[in-house]
């Protein structure tokens, strides 16, 4: 006797089975034979879309104090055969050094020191404006830590009041990041050897203030991700130090070496700056949101100063320097006063 077929009271799954035979008939048919396989074409996934890439860094800001405004930092070049004393800042530097290929707003200004919370704000105010791809502070911080003036230009004596001018300075870094515009901010370096030349003892913060600022300043880089430190406080030491330097993985002549800080023992020379662009790009080369949307940075130590100077070397300028200093030792009477006058830098 033949096996009866249950049929499903509700769903019919005999009716349903009868049905497909002709649909898995042609199917096998169509396996068979390639050429009816290849004939169907089926629909082709839709493609993916890849994130678009962000755009090259073309504008920057350079905001700071005299490290960024280039301080000192005087140097001998040829203009039609003659000798002239020039100077430059980091901006100017950095542009350079890009083969022209960036646009920078200039910002940095030795006066600073004189109104750290109100010039700040005017300084990254004007920056915002200028609409930078990039924003770069490696000095912005420093008098918001050393110095003798504080918030609301009221006297800083304590370390609780250093500790609250930081904060101010990073508030006033926070619109950078507001903006969502890359920012490369600097910590505060040692600048214990410039008390008594340059710096008063009261303008020096104690050891521990200064360690704790660093702190909260790599604590509040490390929470933000559009901005990446750079370490002034290693660059300072190293320069301060006797230890080679390489730059580009050309290391320097022991004469270039002692030459790229000025006597002050707080600014550098245009090699201090040569040295400084080499570990910016460096900085700018690990940022996230940076990295391979610069242009082209030549970091080569020789290259930089003969771009600003018509010299491989600062020492090859010693003999225009030494010129020009005993000019300025020989006093001359103004004929119109009987003075006897010298000439400034």
């Amino acid at each position: 006797m033949p096996t009866p077929i249950i049929n499903h009271p509700r769903t019919g799954t005999r009716r349903r089975l009868i049905h497909l035979i002709p649909v898995l008939s042609a199917f096998l048919v169509l396996l068979s034979n390639p050429t009816l396989a290849t004939a169907i074409e089926l629909p082709a996934s839709p493609p993916t879309e890849e994130a678009p890439k962000a755009p090259p860094i073309e504008r920057l800001a350079t905001i700071g104090a005299s490290a960024t405004a280039g301080f000192g930092t005087y140097f001998w070049r040829y203009e039609n055969g003659q000798p002239v004393r020039d100077s430059t800042t980091l901006a100017k530097f950095i542009r350079a050094a890009s083969n022209d290929q960036l646009v920078v707003t200039d910002l940095g200004t030795a006066q600073f020191f004189t109104n750290p919370a109100g010039i700040g704000s005017l300084i990254v105010t004007r920056a915002l404006r200028s609409r930078p791809d990039l924003v770069i502070g490696i000095d912005f911080l420093f008098w918001f830590c050393y110095g003798s003036i504080g918030i609301e230009a009221r006297p800083m004596r304590t370390p609780e009041a250093r500790m609250a001018m930081l904060e101010e300075g990073l508030r006033l870094l926070e619109q950078v990041v507001a903006a969502k515009i890359p920012l490369v901010v600097g910590d505060i370096p040692d600048m214990s050897a410039a008390q008594g030349r340059i710096l008063q003892p009261g303008q020096v913060p104690p050891e521990s203030v200064r360690l704790e600022a660093n702190r909260r300043i790599q604590a509040w880089v490390a929470a933000r991700p559009t901005v990446e430190l750079f370490s002034l406080d290693q660059l300072q030491t190293l320069l301060s130090s006797d230890d080679p330097i390489e730059v580009d993985g050309v290391r320097l002549g022991e004469n270039e070496r002692a030459r790229l800080l000025q006597s002050d023992r707080l600014h550098p020379t245009v090699g201090g700056l040569t040295v400084m662009i080499a570990n910016l790009d460096e900085v700018l080369d690990r940022h996230p949101s940076v990295g391979s949307r610069m242009p082209e940075i030549d970091v080569n130590y020789g290259n930089n100063i003969e771009r600003l100077t018509g010299f491989r070397t600062l020492g090859e300028q010693d003999p225009i320097d030494q010129v020009w200093r005993e000019s300025r030792r020989t006093a001359e009477v103004d004929p119109t006063t009987g003075t006897v006058e010298t000439e400034r830098e």
